[in-house]
């Protein structure tokens, strides 16, 4: 029962991350998932000329909702792991998954932290 219960969290919640909430005017609305996003192919091709593996990437969006509940999260909703070959490791309901460097990047916002020698930089993109 305990997995079956799981399964239909999971599948919720992955549904959920997809909600965006807009707004018309005073009216919000709820949209499944619309396009486009605001980071460009221009600011991706930027980021491939400096990505180092064990950089970590944080993505984040406007108006999704489910990054509302995320507290202090200061627009970022989402991390990955780059580990080179334009590849980016991070987990999604219910696994863990390896994906293009540009899929992960289809967000509204994008930070890389650089590590180095005990510091952290972040570059906003």
């Amino acid at each position: 029962m305990k997995r079956f219960l799981y399964k239909i969290w999971s599948m919720f919640l992955t549904q959920f991350g997809k909600l965006k909430v807009l707004s018309f005017g005073f009216l919000p609305v709820l949209a499944y998932d619309p396009d486009p996003f605001y980071v460009t192919g221009y600011d991706i091709e930027h980021l491939l000329g400096i990505l180092k593996p064990g950089d970590v990437l944080l993505r984040g969006y406007n108006k999704y909702l489910d990054g509302k509940f995320i507290p202090d999260n200061k627009g970022y909703s989402h991390a990955g792991l780059y580990i080179g070959k334009n590849q980016v490791v991070h987990a999604v309901s219910p696994c863990v998954e390896k994906c293009h460097v540009i899929d992960f990047c289809e967000a509204d916002r994008i930070m890389v932290l650089k590590p180095k020698e005990g510091q952290g930089q972040a570059l906003l993109l």
